[in-house]
């Protein structure tokens, strides 16, 4: 959270690579958050940090939060046999064990690599630059996610835009949206949006997010990105 009149870029880093950006410019609230997500695979020992530059005000709080999502199938490390001792020590070890070795691991972050200029109704916002896609569910050429397997799903997405905008970004399941986002009449130079769905999906629907407005100016890139993950396969 930031002050009005702050100047700030706070980073995502993955092992000293600069994977996500956010930022506020020249900030006309009295007080605004943005928000970062990032969905990747790590490997034991890798850090991630956030990166903190160019602010020209001091009151800021940031809040990180790391999700852990791991299938049984590859992973027997400290969480997996907690797991299996707590389902024992409540007579529940059968169904427990059955679920993680059944369960697959669905997890997608992309972002935009350039800006859009120029967004028409309905058009699905296209994210081009593919950071993970454990499951393979995501496809840059069309900007959609396929779930591949049943389950429930979270989806996160931020876009960036400029002053003057009027712009609203959904998130649609199989034709129908379910989530309005929204900027009008933009007064900072620059400003993030963020939209978020928790959702169960059937094999072979689908998400993706276009802009349900008549016409965006622009969409900026590197600082416009989407994430989704399988919370459960139920």
């Amino acid at each position: 959270m930031t002050k009005k009149g702050t100047r700030v870029y706070i980073g995502g880093i993955v092992e000293g690579k600069q994977i996500v950006w956010t930022a506020m410019y020249d900030q006309t609230a009295t007080w605004a958050s943005a928000t970062g997500h990032l969905v990747v695979m790590m490997k034991r020992g890798f850090i991630l940090l956030c990166s903190y530059f160019q602010a020209l005000k001091t009151y800021l709080v940031v809040c990180l939060t790391l999700l852990h999502i791991s299938s049984a199938e590859n992973d027997t490390g400290p969480f997996v046999k907690s797991l299996t001792s707590n389902c024992r020590e409540i007579g529940w070890e059968p169904t427990c064990e059955r679920k993680a070795r059944n369960s697959i691991t669905v997890a997608f972050h992309v972002k935009l690599k350039k800006t859009i200029t120029g967004l028409s109704q309905n058009q699905i916002i296209k994210y081009d630059d593919v950071i993970t896609n454990i499951g393979e569910g995501y496809d840059p050429t069309t900007g959609k996610f396929t779930a591949p397997v049943d389950g429930v799903y979270s989806f996160t997405w931020t876009y960036m835009t400029r002053k003057g905008t009027k712009a609203y970004i959904g998130g649609v399941i199989d034709d129908k949206q379910i989530v309005w986002t929204a900027i009008y009449d933009q007064t900072a130079i620059l400003a993030t949006t963020p939209g978020h769905l928790v959702v169960r999906m059937k094999k072979g629907s689908q998400f993706w997010t276009p802009n349900a407005s008549k016409y965006v100016t622009n969409i900026e890139g590197y600082f416009t990105y989407l994430s989704g993950y399988k919370i459960s396969d139920k």
